[in-house]
């Protein structure tokens, strides 16, 4: 049975609940081939692109609170690891304008020497239920 190793756990906790871009960012991977799409559809290509991403959306958002997630599917090969998730939060813009915010998840992982780094985030709005 594949389960989701310890080292990775808190990495993903981080990733999802992370309020610090900082701390994000140390876990892409340094390659040009690493890649996020944003919930509106905007593609990024290459780990600065990435990063100068994280960076934007964490200045945009002053507080967060109830986050939750949901673990859909995971799965290993090797040193490649995936996992699906439902993750949402009320989250509150520095304009002061609350919202419930849900989205389904996809984290590609490679593990090197420096440790697991994430290769591909995909989010997806969802309603939730």
């Amino acid at each position: 049975m594949v389960t989701i190793p310890t080292d990775l756990q808190d990495i993903i906790h981080t990733l999802i609940a992370g309020t610090d871009p900082d701390i994000y960012n140390s876990y892409v991977a340094r390659r040009e081939n690493a890649s996020s799409i944003s919930a509106s559809g905007r593609v990024m290509l290459g780990w600065q692109e990435v990063c100068d991403a994280t960076v934007k959306v964490f200045k945009g958002t002053a507080r967060v609170s109830g986050r939750y997630i949901d673990i859909i599917s995971f799965d290993q090969i090797g040193d490649a690891f995936y996992i699906v998730l439902k993750t949402g939060a009320d989250e509150e813009s520095i304009d002061g304008t609350v919202s419930s915010i849900d989205h389904i998840v996809s984290l590609l992982f490679e593990k090197n020497d420096d440790g697991w780094k994430l290769l591909h985030r995909h989010n997806t709005r969802t309603n939730r239920s």
